[in-house]
């Protein structure tokens, strides 16, 4: 079991809160957070909404998400079977963040 430690930080090599980092770090995950930021959205249209993410990548970035507790995925058994992906409460507080880095990032170019 890896020891934590005594308190959280970044800058710490054994700190678990890189993890976190390194995922808000990729760019699909930055922008299905944004796309999901106030949303509930199908596969399909997240796919849409998210332009140029393969299929594959968006299936990987959303296990991601949801294994690490922002984004909560929803089955329900109908025919076809319907799944819906939204923001968990913990992510919720990551869409403004988000949100103004993806405004900065358009403002600068």
């Amino acid at each position: 079991m890896a020891r934590r430690p005594a308190q959280s930080s970044v800058f710490a090599a054994d700190c678990p809160s890189r993890d976190n980092l390194c995922l808000l770090g990729n760019k699909w995950c930055l922008l299905v957070l944004r796309a999901l930021a106030g949303n509930t959205l199908r596969f399909g249209d997240l796919h849409r909404r998210v332009g140029g993410i393969s299929q594959k990548m968006l299936a990987q970035t959303l296990r991601g998400l949801e294994v690490k507790g922002l984004v909560e995925r929803r089955v329900y058994p109908e025919i076809p079977v319907r799944i819906e992906y939204s923001l968990t409460r913990h992510a919720n507080a990551l869409a403004r963040p988000v949100e103004a880095i993806c405004r900065w990032a358009e403002s600068s170019i």
